[in-house]
């Protein structure tokens, strides 16, 4: 059995993956950071093969009050070095989906945490300013008060960003306690988000690549770190960790074929 699910892997991935097209599982040896280089600032921890809190295994990626806002160096204690995370280059032409699973702990929908992820994608327009920009994540704060963990107006939830409209929140239940699935989806004439299989959000037209750049050109998988010299005292400790499995980037509509194998390979693992 574990010859032919060997077999039909390799098939589906000789038959959809273009040379830079990637399955990250989460095991040990994955999510190097020969292929996943940093991103704005880099993460307190990026550990491919830690062991997830359902003893699996994942990417853990950890992010740490020494690297608050207040705390960085010079060069790097502005907003923008918030997000903290990697980079991997994923020329992929045509059409083309990303995904990966991130796991909610039960206590990210409690008051008084701040956390976010998210999974982002860029087309390949040369342009920066006319570049797309497709991410979609979880964030547990106050949309109205972004960096108060005690603010009213907490509010856990999934949301999507593209460069011509910004944030859409999302009203989709967050999954707790386990893994939720992420994809972002280029059809050709569109942007389609996906959350735990659901159709979530779509946009098109203007909001669209440009003519010509469509393409697929870099993934990310992204942490925030909260803490600034304005809520230390209220979050005297902005660390935590978040744990990712199953992330790819590879053409579509291959990409859920080639996940049907790996799916069936974990099934026959876990029994």
């Amino acid at each position: 059995m574990k010859v032919l699910l060997a077999s039909l892997f390799v098939a589906a991935a000789a038959g959809t993956v273009s040379a830079q097209a990637f399955f990250e599982s989460g095991a040990a040896g994955t999510f190097s950071t020969a292929d996943w280089a940093t991103d704005r600032y880099a993460p307190a921890g990026w550990t491919g093969g830690a062991t997830d809190p359902l003893g699996g295994a994942s990417l853990r990626i950890s992010v740490s009050n020494a690297d608050r806002r207040d705390l960085r160096p010079g060069a790097f204690n502005s907003a923008f070095y918030d997000t903290q995370g990697r980079q991997r280059a994923s020329a992929i032409a045509g059409t083309w989906e990303v995904g990966g699973e991130i796991f909610i702990p039960a206590s990210w929908l409690q008051p008084g945490t701040l956390r976010r992820s998210d999974l982002w994608a860029r087309d390949n327009n040369p342009d920066e300013g006319s570049s797309r920009y497709l991410i979609a994540g979880f964030i547990n704060n106050d949309p109205a008060d972004g960096f108060n963990p005690l603010a009213g107006g907490f509010s856990p939830r999934f949301r999507v960003w593209n460069s011509t409209v910004g944030w859409t929140n999302l009203s989709v239940a967050v999954r707790t306690d386990q893994y939720n699935s992420l994809r972002i989806v280029n059809t050709g004439t569109s942007h389609e988000y996906y959350i735990n299989g659901a159709l979530v959000a779509s946009n098109s037209g203007a909001s669209y690549s440009q003519i010509g750049f469509s393409d697929l050109r870099t993934t990310w998988v992204q942490a925030f770190n909260f803490g600034n010299a304005s809520n230390a005292a209220s979050l005297p400790d902005s660390g935590y960790d978040v744990h990712w499995r199953n992330v790819y980037a590879i053409p579509a509509p291959g990409a859920m074929g080639l996940l049907g194998v790996m799916g069936l390979a974990a099934a026959r693992r876990r029994r």
